[in-house]
């Protein structure tokens, strides 16, 4: 039996639906490609911080650890302390040698005086010789005075001449010993940087916290031995979190440092976190070897079509909620609202 036609009525109402879905379709195409260039998003994003590497500035064994993975410390907490023995005997060391370079110095300035005063001496006495000379000159010459007379004081003359040079020449040797004077002494400023240099290198025997952050990757037991330079273990730095979005390129035309953005975490959905825009990244690393290699790498998606660069969108978060901790590498998607800064 055949179906017989719809009624032109019926037609009409079809056509009517059909166009109202085409029309509603496109609407809401319209709306959600207007509604993503204002807001773009992306899901590829991660949670980032600052991650700070712990590393001995001192070689020796770990006497005490005060901390475990994972724990929260804050600036300035002491964290592990290595055997302070070695350069505690260094210290008194340096110390020492800084007193007796004190006590040479003394010793030293007590010979200036001393040789200034033989200085002082000696002028005397060959100005006493000079003066003599010259009052028995006119004598002699009047033959009142024996020219043997005459000679021995001339005689006692060059000798206090010669005397005077030899005094003057002890002064510069006992000045040059001495250097110089006070705290501007070159052996004494040696001294007290070697001493300076020991309490340094105590003072690290004592690993205390740089940033407030969260210990990780710790695996240090006590006794062990480290070595200058040797990362040890890792602070995250809980005052510098911030959310890296790579955007596609065709997305930044709108983006400026300042728009404020709503960032979603996966380990928490129903939890949306606020974020502001701190910067866009200037440039990526790409595997041709084309740009340099300290610039940020971002692999890639593939899509059928010409792949468009994406970069990195360095958002802040603003207020973060401690009932819900932020862990570095956590994933998630981030909307950038784009129209908040009155800008086209």
């Amino acid at each position: 039996m055949a179906v017989p036609p719809p009624k032109p009525a019926v037609r009409v109402v079809r056509s009517a639906i059909t166009l109202i879905v085409v029309l509603t379709a496109v609407a809401l195409g319209a709306f959600y490609w207007e509604y993503e260039r204002h807001n773009p998003t992306t899901d590829d994003a991660y949670v980032q911080a600052n991650i700070v590497g712990i590393a001995a500035q001192v070689s020796g064994p770990i006497l005490h650890s005060h901390i475990v993975d994972n724990q929260a410390v804050k600036i300035g907490d002491l964290l592990i302390e290595i055997d302070p023995r070695p350069f505690e005997l260094a210290v008194e060391e340096a110390r020492a040698r800084r007193d007796q370079t004190r006590q040479d110095i003394d010793a030293a300035q007590a010979a200036v005086r001393a040789a200034e005063a033989e200085v002082a001496n000696r002028d005397a006495l060959l100005l006493y010789a000079r003066q003599y000379v010259d009052r028995i000159k006119p004598l002699a010459g009047n033959n009142y005075l024996s020219k043997d007379r005459f000679e021995e004081a001339t005689t006692q003359l060059r000798a206090a001449e010669a005397q005077l040079s030899h005094a003057q020449h002890n002064l510069v040797v006992a000045q040059r010993t001495l250097g110089d004077p006070g705290v501007a002494n070159a052996k004494l400023r040696t001294a007290e940087a070697a001493l300076a240099t020991a309490e340094l290198k105590l003072a690290y025997t004592r690993v205390s916290a740089p940033r407030n952050g969260l210990i990780t990757n710790l695996n240090l037991p006590v006794g062990t031995y480290v070595h200058v330079g040797q990362e040890l273990f890792a602070v995250i730095d809980t005052d510098s979190w911030w959310f890296s979005a790579n955007f596609k390129e065709t997305e930044l035309a709108r983006v400026r440092p300042g728009q404020p953005a709503e960032i979603t975490l996966n380990a928490y959905p129903g939890h949306p976190f606020r974020g502001v825009v701190q910067g866009i990244g200037w440039g990526i690393h790409q595997t041709d070897g084309a740009t340099q290699r300290l610039l940020p790498r971002v692999d890639p998606v593939v899509y059928w079509v010409r792949l468009a660069q994406r970069f990195p969108v360095r958002i802040d978060f603003v207020d973060p909620d401690p009932e819900h901790p932020l862990r570095v590498g956590a994933s998630g998607s981030v909307s950038i609202h784009t129209d908040a800064d009155g800008k086209p």
